[in-house]
């Protein structure tokens, strides 16, 4: 405390042993453990888990479908149905029905 005459009389120390958890070793210990048995229980997997294990699925069939679409294309099919693009936009843009399709398509392989 301080000397009411004194203020530079620094106070007493502060006693924080009842606030000490490990003051009580076998209390301490089953605490812990205790805690250490509910995170190492058998829990339910966590969402970025389920996410990355259904990640993995979906890239696989993309890629399946990729590789079947790259390996099953005819040569030549391709030439034949494309068109020109300037001619294609230039319609579209000169006001003429055009199929919207083909505007996608337009950047394809000649």
């Amino acid at each position: 405390m301080t000397d009411p005459i004194d203020p530079h009389t620094p106070p007493d120390p502060i006693d924080f042993s009842p606030l000490d958890p490990a003051r009580d070793a076998a209390r301490w210990d089953r605490a812990i453990a205790g805690v250490v048995a509910r995170a190492t229980a058998t829990r339910r997997p966590g969402v970025m888990r389920e996410l990355s294990r259904s990640g993995v699925v979906v890239f696989a069939v993309a890629a399946a479908a990729a590789a079947a679409m790259w390996f099953g294309r005819r040569p030549g099919a391709a030439a034949a149905t494309t068109r020109d693009p300037v001619v294609e936009w230039t319609r579209w843009a000169s006001g003429e029905d055009v199929d919207p399709l083909s505007l996608i398509d337009s950047g394809g392989v000649r």
